[in-house]
């Protein structure tokens, strides 16, 4: 895989400089060291050197920037502007499809409505056989962008509690932390902490009315950017982790998990049947279930439970949800679980045949890849 690579990143540079030549030089072409250089009987022996130098450059998400690229004596050689091992021109060609990218005046290379994602260095490199380079460094300004690692997060009286947001592009912006649009400060069962772009909010020994909505606010002086977190009490959603396909004909095994410090005391299960054929689906009423709790612990938060569903029709298809009850009450319904009972012996017959597209799918796509990379060895020979 590394060869392949390897070969396809040495391609796309041969196919850079092929291009340039094409357009821009008519002028005999030797390869000499490795390096591509074009000979130009009439031109003076004279090295090219920059006259512009590397530059470190902040910019305002929005605006537009220019980049320059001074040359003397360039003569025949090309410039090539690159950002890592992406190529974005070669002379006056343009590489990247990327419209914001040009050149202007002689070589520089302008972007306009500058994006975070253009942050980086830009290379403009000069293709002799010193294989020299400048190198401008752009840092782009901007409101600070905000994620939270969980945007609801359970807990539950006497546990400890942990929130996080990130905070994207400007790490010096400040951070505050509400709940419930108060501004909270640190207090013996509250802290705060910064760890990097990681800014964390503590809450020890939780207490009843520490539950609610929280938000992380990250200022600086392009902007405010907040996030909410909502810690509550009541059960998480119900996360299915039983295979979609029946083993049985008229029955299924529902098994899922439900995140709970307290025990849970009531379970709603629901599940109905899809009608459908190759131009419709049509779902049919919804069956209820009240199922008594289990008591079987997944892990330290979690319970994890299943029920089987009986008298169901065979090669059909239906759905299911599911709802939990706690001390502090009902969680949000569940998404809708599809699953699938079989038809006799259908399930052998597909299971064969999902093994043979498998096993067929794998070896095309190794023939696909060894034959790209002749192609890609034969075409780095010839050029």
């Amino acid at each position: 895989m590394e060869c392949i690579l390897y070969i396809c990143q040495r391609l796309t540079w041969t196919v850079v400089y092929f291009l340039a030549i094409l357009l821009h030089i008519k002028t005999t072409v030797s390869h000499s060291d490795g390096l591509f250089t074009l000979e130009d009987q009439n031109a003076a022996t004279v090295s090219p050197k920059f006259l512009s130098r590397g530059h470190l450059y902040k910019v305002i998400v929005g605006e537009t920037i220019e980049l320059p690229c001074k040359v003397q004596n360039l003569g025949s050689f090309v410039l090539l502007w690159r950002k890592g091992s992406s190529v974005l021109t070669a002379g006056h060609l343009k590489i990247t499809r990327d419209p914001r990218f040009k050149i202007v005046g002689d070589y520089n290379l302008q972007i306009v409505s500058v994006k975070t994602q253009d942050a980086g260095d830009y290379i403009c490199q000069l293709g002799d056989q010193e294989n020299r380079d400048q190198v401008h460094t752009v840092e782009i300004l901007a409101p600070p962008e905000i994620t939270v690692e969980k945007s609801w997060v359970h807990s539950a009286e006497g546990h400890d509690v942990e929130l996080a947001c990130i905070v994207h592009g400007d790490v010096n912006s400040e951070m505050l932390w509400y709940q419930n649009s108060f501004l909270l400060d640190p207090t013996d069962r509250r802290s705060m902490h910064t760890t990097n772009d990681k800014y964390t909010l503590i809450i020890k020994k939780f207490q009843p009315s520490d539950f609610g909505n929280y938000s992380c606010v990250a200022d600086n002086a392009l902007g405010r950017t907040k996030k909410y977190i909502e810690v509550s009490g009541r059960p998480g959603p119900a996360n299915f982790i039983s295979p979609a396909l029946s083993g049985y004909l008229d029955h299924y095994n529902l098994t899922w998990t439900i995140e709970s410090l307290p025990v849970l005391e009531e379970i709603k299960l629901l599940y109905r049947r899809l009608l459908m054929n190759e131009t419709y689906q049509h779902p049919g009423k919804w069956h209820e279930f009240r199922i008594n709790p289990s008591l079987i612990r997944f892990d330290n938060t979690h319970f994890i439970m299943s029920h089987v569903i009986k008298n169901l029709e065979h090669n059909a298809v239906y759905e299911a949800i599911v709802q939990a009850k706690n001390k502090y009450g009902w969680n949000e319904i569940s998404d809708i679980h599809q699953f699938y009972t079989r038809n006799h012996d259908l399930l052998l017959d597909i299971d064969m045949e999902y093994k043979t597209g498998i096993s067929n799918g794998t070896r095309y796509s190794f023939v696909y890849l060894v034959l790209n990379g002749i192609v890609a060895c034969l075409f780095f020979i010839v050029f």
